[in-house]
């Protein structure tokens, strides 16, 4: 009875693990240092104003871009209800791209996205896009 499993465990040759520290220290390589800080840095939105070539006024301007969160709003609340994989494709399906869209008269938007413009002065709008281009 030589080989039991004691006897077998001794015979067999030991490994040891050594850990390696990396080539280059992270303080000394501004590529390392500047992924280790991409990693824990969160970059906070800033406030953007619009700015808009076909506006003329502080009204227009307001009115435009309340008719662009206006629009924003439907197609995610649309997007929102057709399943995950699909959404994009079955929104171009429905009602054409959404460049499409923004390329449109506000009011031709609003009305094949089926919006109330109740609230805003769409005299104002007349000739706009969603981008403040004369159309």
């Amino acid at each position: 009875m030589e080989n039991t499993p004691d006897s077998q465990k001794s015979a067999r040759a030991k490994v040891s693990v050594n850990e390696l520290s990396p080539l280059v220290a992270h303080s000394k390589s501004k590529k390392l240092a500047a992924i280790a800080n991409k990693s824990t840095t969160v970059s906070q939105p800033t406030p953007k104003t619009a700015v808009f070539s076909g506006v003329k006024s502080e009204p227009e301007t307001v009115a435009l871009q309340q008719a662009r969160q206006l629009i924003d709003a439907r197609i995610h609340e649309i997007m929102r209800s057709f399943p995950e994989g699909r959404r994009t494709k079955l929104f171009t399906i429905r009602f054409g791209s959404v460049a499409k869209i923004q390329g449109l008269e506000i009011k031709a938007a609003f009305k094949l996205l089926d919006i109330n413009h109740q609230q805003l002065n769409m005299r104002l709008l007349a000739t706009l896009n969603y981008h403040g281009d004369s159309v």
